[in-house]
């Protein structure tokens, strides 16, 4: 009989594409088989022409919920005959042409079974179905069944295989499929790595009973541990603090509802749709003056005026806080420095010093990610700061294509390399800072693990060309030992074309100038560089205008200390000898007149410098402090006001030199902080409009890490985009988790 062959490639399993298949080739009484391949899925059935080429174009415009189609084909093969329609086992082809499926929230089906007195998976902590669960964090192999995931160890009960065999149910196939019968098992364990007994429901009361207590647990979730505790309860969280050596960097918080996170925070439309949608991810919002609960905002985002919210995307995690009914600190299970701990020996080991109680279970977690964070200017705009849980590997659609597979390494910083194998591109989940041995161990297991998964043997290797970065010295190594090519990439060029390729305009005719702003990056004339604005035009980039430069002070001891900048801003000034001891004010001083520093246009580290100027923040607890609490006194500005210091443009030069004078006076004449911090992001606009004007160039695009700022989005937004056609980032962050999107760009463009 005639024949026909379809192939779907894209994020096409674990979505539950197999059974829509099976249900529609039913419906439609067509004989052939469906399965998976390391290319995607396949079909085959009996058919005419034109029935054929409906079936194909109705699963092709009404594809599963969470799957995304990439490609498509639609072939006549040699005459074959089929007796009915069913879902074969997968083929294991040499060549891998697949989206990896993310993990995925648990979905309003499966969170109505858990709660349901009368149903057998009432309270059940591993509940799943084809919607929702874990995939990426759990796969070990290509194509994706469960045996080639850790779920393959546990064997399904007669009534769970009944559910996979059923057509109609909406578990047919479902690789994650267990019930209590065929349960994954849960353990608790007290600080001393004793086991206490107790089932699933005996361990959830006890949990409620130790936060309740003031204890702090930590709970294994889809990619890795949580360490959690009460967030009405000073004791826990100060003790969360002290363990962690963590004095002041906000913590998320968990809600076990939309409705109970609305006690403290305000949600838009935009941020209610995040957080109830299937990434689920950290979402910052604006804090209620009122709130409601007895929320510890200050011990938990100290000295900010948003906070970042999520709610519970494990059916554990959801039975934990619908027991206990109050919000849970909820931050990632990790040594300072150090990539989230996923594996449970591990947790035993080295999370014993930070929790009370360790809460795990059996199912092995192969990739850990941690928790995405979002958040959202006023029009709406998605601002990715953290690219993980949820969303990684992938990136669609993807605008590169190379006969050379290619791997990019990306920055030190917010790390994540980029892998593109033809027409598939693969971005990391966020790796963290390379500084420690313990995260360039994980970046290089994580790269192994993929590089397996897709069997993608890269034959270039792009690198940052800072020559202290650890990523770009494991390219290197690389490179050295396979033979390969390796290319260096400046780090703000990168930037500027991961926004350029993000936003498809990498062959753009018209002029387009890219503002890239952040904290570091080597320059091509080897200062550290951070204040950049670029020119394309005619398939050519160049540096158009920078920040002037000021002394890079004591290294990346500037970053640390904003009252560092400061001095590096304003010389000898009794306003920054007080922020010193004498002997080291006087030593700094000298080390500015002898100028043999490096010199820098780094963005961070001016605003860094107006911090310290306001004595917001003089030493950095955390990164980006001193710019997130002058974002925050902006933002109290209580009048919208659009006054800016003196600033002077000449020959591609940004002269900033007349703002801290202007600051110092403004504080001098008792102008309140708030308008004066105000009056900076006003200036930072200015500088903008200015180059632009200049420029010629009616196009703008946007990325650097001080572009995570909302509040100077929002102000750019108001006062540009009605002269201007406004580029930002929105599947990407505007980080450095960018770059190794941004060399891949760079080097597809210039190939």
């Amino acid at each position: 009989m005639p024949t026909y062959h379809i192939l779907f490639s894209g994020i096409v399993q674990g979505v539950g594409f197999r059974p829509l298949v099976c249900q529609l080739a039913l419906a439609r009484q067509l004989r052939g088989w469906v399965c998976n391949g390391n290319d995607g899925l396949h079909i085959e059935i009996n058919s005419t022409e034109n029935e054929a080429k409906k079936f194909y174009n109705i699963l092709l415009l009404n594809p599963p919920l969470n799957a995304v189609i990439s490609k498509h084909s639609f072939s006549k093969v040699n005459d074959k005959y089929f007796s009915d329609f069913e879902i074969v086992n997968s083929l294991d082809s040499q060549d891998t042409d697949l989206l990896l499926t993310p993990d995925i929230a648990i979905c309003e089906k499966c969170k109505t079974e858990i709660e349901e007195p009368s149903n057998r998976r009432n309270h059940y902590a591993f509940t799943t179905c084809l919607q929702c669960g874990p995939r990426y964090s759990i796969v070990t192999k290509l194509p994706y069944d469960r045996e080639r995931t850790t779920m393959a160890d546990y064997k399904m009960c007669a009534n769970c295989i009944e559910e996979y065999n059923n057509i109609y149910n909406r578990r047919h196939y479902s690789q994650t499929n267990s019930c209590p019968e065929c349960a994954i098992s849960i353990h608790l364990y007290n600080n001393k790595k004793e086991k206490i007994s107790g089932d699933t429901e005996e361990i959830i009361s006890m949990a409620s009973s130790f936060f309740n207590e003031g204890k702090i647990l930590a709970i294994k979730g889809i990619g890795g541990y949580l360490l959690m505790c009460d967030a009405t309860k000073p004791e826990p969280i100060n003790l969360l603090r002290k363990r962690k050596k963590r004095p002041a960097k906000p913590f998320a918080v968990m809600y076990v509802d939309i409705e109970k996170t609305e006690d403290d925070v305000m949600i838009s439309d935009v941020e209610r749709k995040a957080l109830t949608g299937k990434v689920a991810p950290i979402v910052l919002c604006s804090l209620r003056q009122n709130h409601s609960s007895n929320l510890q905002k200050e011990l938990i985002a100290p000295g900010l005026d948003k906070l970042g919210v999520f709610l519970p995307y494990t059916p554990l995690l959801k039975l934990i806080t619908e027991k206990l009914k109050k919000p849970l600190i909820a931050t990632s299970g990790n040594l300072s420095g150090s990539p989230i701990i996923y594996k449970d020996d591990d947790a035993l080991v080295w999370l014993s010093s930070f929790a009370d109680y360790i809460i795990t279970y059996d199912r092995d977690i192969v990739t850990p990610q941690d928790d995405s964070v979002v958040q959202f200017s006023k029009s709406g705009k998605q601002i990715l700061l953290r690219r993980s849980r949820g969303i990684a590997p992938n990136y669609f659609p993807n605008p590169f294509e190379t006969d050379e597979p290619v791997l990019a390494m990306g920055a030190e910083l917010k790390s994540a390399f980029a892998l593109l194998d033809k027409n598939n591109l693969f971005i990391s989940q966020f790796l963290g800072d390379q500084a420690s041995y313990e995260s360039q161990a994980g970046y290089q297991a994580t790269l192994t693990h993929l590089k397996i998964l897709l069997k993608i043997n890269p034959k270039k290797i792009l690198i940052d060309k800072h020559p202290g970065y650890n990523v770009s010295q494991l390219g290197r190594e690389i490179g050295q030992i396979e033979k390969i090519a390796i290319c260096e990439i400046q780090h703000h060029i990168a930037h500027f074309f991961a926004v350029l390729g993000e936003n498809n305009l990498l062959n753009s005719k018209e002029k387009i100038l890219g503002v890239v702003w952040d904290g570091t990056g080597y320059g091509d004339d080897e200062n550290i560089w951070g204040g950049e604005f670029f020119g394309l035009e005619n398939q050519k980039v160049w540096r158009v205008a920078h920040l002037d430069y000021f002394p890079q002070l004591l290294g990346d001891k500037m970053s640390r200390e904003p009252r560092l900048s400061a001095l590096a801003l304003c010389g000898n000034h009794e306003k920054i000898a007080e922020k010193f001891k004498e002997d080291e004010y006087k030593l700094f001083l000298k080390h500015i007149k002898w100028n043999d520093l490096l010199n820098t246009s780094s963005m961070g580290r001016f605003l860094d410098a107006i911090a310290s100027l306001l004595n917001i923040v003089q030493f950095n607890t955390f990164e980006g402090e001193a710019a997130m609490k002058l974002e925050v006194a902006a933002r109290q500005c209580p009048v919208n006001h659009f006054e800016s210091y003196d600033i002077s443009y000449d020959k591609g030069i940004l002269k900033w030199n007349k703002i801290p004078v202007g600051v110092i006076k403004d504080m001098q004449k008792n102008i309140e902080k708030s308008y004066i911090a105000r009056k900076i992001f006003v200036s930072l606009v200015k500088m903008i409009e200015l180059v632009a004007h200049d420029f010629s160039s009616k196009r703008i695009a946007f990325s650097g890490g001080v572009f995570q700022n909302v509040f100077l989005v929002d102000l750019i937004e108001e006062m540009l985009e009605k002269k201007y056609n406004l580029i930002f980032h929105r599947q990407l962050s505007p980080n450095d988790e960018s770059i190794s999107f941004g060399q891949m760009a760079f080097e597809m463009r210039n190939r």
